[in-house]
């Protein structure tokens, strides 16, 4: 998944259940933090429920130091940010429970039809850490772009229409 899905997905669903303050904004890099590994050849320990679970201790106990009345949004927020990477993650393999598992699981979720029956198929599979590939990730991939046109359009389109509301 590129960073483009990473950011306008959960950026959309909170707009789209009217959530919008500053913490929406500020805390926007969350949704993409867990890829920095991938840029520095450490996927496998960013995508960890460990170092997710650090991270939002780390911002909770920073929010009740600054911003005790906002903490538990700014904590909200957050955990939402970060849930959306794994869940917009599945199908790929990530190092769930790094350092303690050496292994890299898939959770592979579909809806088939056989014999013109709908049948849900959940699969979980492992592989060995080692195995990964690490590589670089993308910004911005082919379905990342055309989100972004999407995003865009309907942004100007809402842009048009209330100009033309309030005239």
């Amino acid at each position: 998944m590129d960073w483009v899905f990473h950011i306008l997905v959960p950026l959309g669903l909170l707009a789209l259940f009217g959530i919008r303050n500053k913490w929406v904004f500020l805390l926007l890099p969350l949704t993409v933090i867990l890829d920095i590994g991938t840029v520095i050849g450490f996927r496998r320990g960013l995508h960890s429920v460990f170092a997710a679970a650090a991270i939002l201790a780390a911002i909770f106990l920073l929010a009740k130091w600054r911003h005790p009345s906002e903490a538990k949004m700014i904590f909200g927020i957050s955990a939402f940010y970060l849930a959306s990477h794994f869940f917009l993650d599945l199908g790929g393999p990530m190092a769930l429970f790094w350092p303690f598992s050496l292994e890299a699981y898939t959770l592979t979720i579909q809806i088939v039809i056989k014999n013109l029956v709908p049948q849900l198929v959940l699969a979980l599979n492992a592989v060995p850490i080692a195995s990964l590939e690490q590589k670089a990730g993308s910004l911005i991939a082919e379905a990342g772009f055309g989100l972004l046109s999407i995003f865009l359009i309907l942004l100007a389109a809402v842009q048009v229409f209330s100009k033309k509301t309030k005239s």
